[in-house]
């Protein structure tokens, strides 16, 4: 199998109450890891997630599950999965083409916020991100796996006009804002 050449990292789950109890593993074979995160929390699990480090956003394609062990469907007692992932698949530009009319955004100052607040903000105003090299989350409680993380620094100030992209030489190039986030240690304020 092609996708498991590729492997580069995985996640973790450990049950979510105070006990052992069994848990069924999902399938997330195939499936991006923002997805299977989420899959995964949704069936009872604390996700962590191991290996190399992830570089997400909106308008960019994600990392996907290339296989999980144990097996989706078999019951584990201790709430664990590991969950292989492999590099990006291939899709089509976020912004293939330049929009009509182009929007454009004031960015607000992002440090402290979570990824998947700024996912939301980016969406509503038509911004595209992405946030380079995550480390590894350990024991995250998130509902996905953007919440799991905290922007720590933006390389565009706050109070930078941002478009999703500009045209050079007659081609459309997506220019999105970058960030840079951490894990978050502890339960605590929401955005």
């Amino acid at each position: 199998m092609l996708a498991a050449v590729v492997c580069a990292g995985g996640l973790l789950a450990a049950p979510t109450a105070a006990g052992p109890r069994s848990v069924r593993v999902p399938d997330v074979g195939g499936i991006s890891i923002m997805a299977g995160y989420a899959r995964a929390h949704r069936a009872g699990l604390v996700v962590t997630t191991a290996g190399r480090s992830l570089d997400v956003g909106y308008g960019f394609c994600a990392p996907v599950v290339a296989r999980e062990t144990p097996s989706a469907g078999s019951r584990t007692r201790t709430g664990r999965v590991k969950l292989f992932i492999s590099g990006p698949v291939p899709c089509a530009p976020a912004v293939p083409t330049q929009p009509d009319p182009v929007p454009s955004a004031v960015l607000p100052r992002f440090v402290g916020w979570r990824l998947d607040a700024v996912d939301r903000w980016a969406r509503a105003h038509g911004q595209l991100w992405r946030a380079l090299h995550l480390d590894p989350l350990v024991h995250g409680h998130a509902t996905s796996l953007l919440g799991g993380y905290r922007v720590a620094a933006q390389d565009q100030p706050p109070g930078t006009t941002m478009t999703p992209g500009v045209m050079q030489d007659g081609t459309w190039v997506a220019t999105p804002m970058t960030l840079h986030a951490a894990p978050r240690r502890a339960r605590g304020v929401s955005r």
